[in-house]
Order: structure tokens, then sequence, then C-alpha cells
């Protein structure tokens, strides 16, 4: 029978759920495998793959006290009567993050490692991949707890629901296989001409995958969730009858006023160097509604070129450089602009540049392939 209290129910046996991890630490997971005598790789998995059971047909007593402890962790915790239909599965989701502002990397970093149970540098590495999804294939509670601990922009996907982009190489050295992919698309009617452009856009997650699948060994393909990718914002005409478009600009992106009428008098401007690709759209109608005319162009994945325009004192610069290259990339004088040699993303360019700029180098990017 039960008790007023629904955590604390009276009946024969009981099933002790985890919802979400909540804001449990990475030692939580070290405990329950020592108390389970399971591989702590499996309890972590069980943890991001919430709801989870993880006591089956125990007694009352016994319940109430794992759910106690669980609730002491950090843990969003409930116990059941065993007869009780056991909670439906989420379906898994994909998480990414992007920040905004470079100062936010290392507390970033940090709560990141702290939630995966790694280091640093690791944590490091992930959020610097391009796109950077830091988290696969986990509960939807997982993503919204990792959520409430960051604050920066945080990416849910629901990978088999979103749409992809694919990016197809130039092809200058096999015009047999470009010709090849370029009848699989015709055989599939996309419609898409390779003549004209390099994107294949808004494909389903069947035919995306399909397609990477078949040819993703050639290695002609990128492949993008849409749901992750970046968009830079471009202004390229106002129409200055329009009462708003002031205030736009100057919510949206900060723009002080007193450099408005010089900033619409020397178009096109980018207003928004990396956008949120599942938000583009209502920004461009947003700009659109107070007269200003913007254009979207797709950021395409690891594609920036940091380039040092002028450089500061050599040695502090080849410091900062040799964090990221070989001895033999690092530059060798000050005289002329100098190139990184491997494409970058976003965040990692940033990162850069914002070191380079600290110890007096002038710093400016190009993208591999305009967009």
């Amino acid at each position: 029978m039960k008790t007023n209290d629904t955590q604390n129910v009276v009946e024969d046996t009981y099933h002790v759920i985890i919802d979400s991890i909540g804001s449990a630490n990475p030692s939580a997971s070290k405990m329950l495998s020592d108390v389970l005598g399971t591989p702590v790789e499996l309890v972590v998995q069980a943890l991001y793959n919430t709801p989870t059971v993880l006591f089956s047909n125990i007694d009352a007593k016994l319940a109430n006290q794992c759910n106690e402890l669980l609730t002491t962790l950090g843990m969003v915790a409930r116990i059941q009567p065993s007869t009780d239909p056991l909670p439906e599965k989420q379906a898994p989701v994909d998480v990414g993050i992007y920040i905004h502002d470079i100062e936010h990397v290392p507390i970033v970093a940090k709560k990141l490692s702290e939630f995966l149970a790694c280091d640093l540098q690791e944590a490091f590495n992930l959020l610097t991949s391009d796109p950077c999804v830091v988290l696969g294939n986990v509960s939807e509670s997982t993503a919204q707890a990792l959520c409430d601990r960051l604050d920066t922009e945080v990416i849910i996907s629901s990978p088999k629901k979103d749409l992809y982009t694919l990016f197809v190489g130039d092809g200058n050295e096999n015009k047999m296989l470009l010709h090849k992919f370029q009848s699989h698309l015709n055989y599939l009617k996309l419609g898409v001409d390779l003549n004209e452009t390099n994107q294949i856009t808004n494909l389903d997650y069947k035919t995306a995958q399909d397609i990477w699948k078949k040819f993703q060994s050639t290695g002609l393909l990128k492949m993008t969730n849409q749901s992750f990718q970046r968009f830079e914002i471009n202004l390229v005409k106002v129409d200055e009858t329009n009462e708003k478009f002031r205030s736009v600009l100057m919510e949206e992106t900060g723009m002080p006023a007193e450099i408005i009428d010089n900033v619409i008098s020397n178009l096109p401007i980018q207003l928004e160097s990396s956008a949120n690709g599942k938000t583009v759209a209502d920004k461009i109608k947003l700009y659109g509604s107070a007269g200003l005319t913007c254009m979207a162009h797709i950021i395409k994945p690891n594609n920036y070129k940091l380039i040092i325009e002028q450089m500061g004192d050599l040695n502090q610069s080849k410091t900062v450089l040799a964090q990221y290259l070989s001895e033999d990339e690092l530059p060798e004088s000050i005289s002329s602009v100098w190139e990184f040699p491997k494409p970058l993303g976003d965040l990692l360019y940033r990162c850069i540049a914002a070191e380079l700029e600290e110890v007096g180098c002038t710093v400016d990017y190009d993208y591999y392939t305009k967009q």
C-alpha cells in the first residue's frame, strides 16, 4: 500500500530509477561502479542514457536508501513499484557547444572536463573540433543537465530528424570520380549541378547517410549536421526609410549608434561572423523586417586560414605557434605576411589569433574556399 509520499511507497519490491545525471560529479560514477561491481564505463553509459533502472526488484527499505544516496550525489532519482511500467527510453541526441567569447573557453573547458570525467586538454580538444560536438547518442535529460551547467550556447540535435549538408571537393585530381558522383546525384533526382555548387543542402538523415557511406572512402565529401552549422551574415542593402533599422543594428549586433551612418555607406559588411544554423533564417527575417537586406553564407568546417599581416616579437610569436605547429612549420622572420599552414576550425582560429594579438601581432583570416 502506498503512503502519501510517493517516494516512500510500500510494496513488495521496487525499481530505483535515475531520470537525469543532474548536478552529480564524475566521482559518482566510480562510487556506483564499486557498489554495483560494474565497470565504470558501463555506469557512465547508463547515466548518460537516462532514464535508467539502476536497481531492480529490491525491498522498500533498500530502495529508499538507494534513492536517498543518489539524490545526495546530485542525481534526479526516484523509486517505483516493480509492477509499474518501466519508463520509455528517450530518443538519443547529440550535443554541441559554441563559445562566442573566447575568454569563457577556460571555464567552459573546466566544466566540460568535470561533466565528462576527462582532463582539461581532452575537453579543449573537443571544444575546438569543428563542428564542436561534445556528446553523442545521449538522452535529452543528459543534454539538458550539461546545458544547465554551462553559460554558453548549447545545441541539442536529434540526428535522425535533422537535415544535413554535404560539401563536395573540387575533384580536379579525379574528374572520373566527380562525374560518377554527379551521375549518382542525378539518379537520386536531387536537382544538384556540381558545375554550379559544391554544397548539397537539406538532405534528410537516410539520404545523407546513404550518399556518405557510398562515397566516404573517396575523400571527396565532408558532411555536417545542419543543427551544428554556422553562418556568416552580411548586410548588403539598407532601406533608410525604415524607422527600425538603427535600433535593430544596435540591439542585435551591439553596433554603436555613432558609426551606423559610416557602416551603411560602406556595404557590404559582416554583421555576424558565426550565427547558429537553427536560427539563421529567423535572423535574416528579423533584419529584413527592419529594412536590412542580408545574405547568409555557410561556413565550411575547418576552413579558416589564419594570416599574420604584421608580426610582433618573433620569438614570442613562435612560442605561441609552437603549441600548434612543429619546428619546421614556424615562421623564420617578421619581414612578410605569414599564413598558418593548416586549415583551422572557428574556435581554434580565434584562440590562436587572440594569443598572437597579445604578443603584438596583427591577425586576419580568409576562407580556403570562398562560400
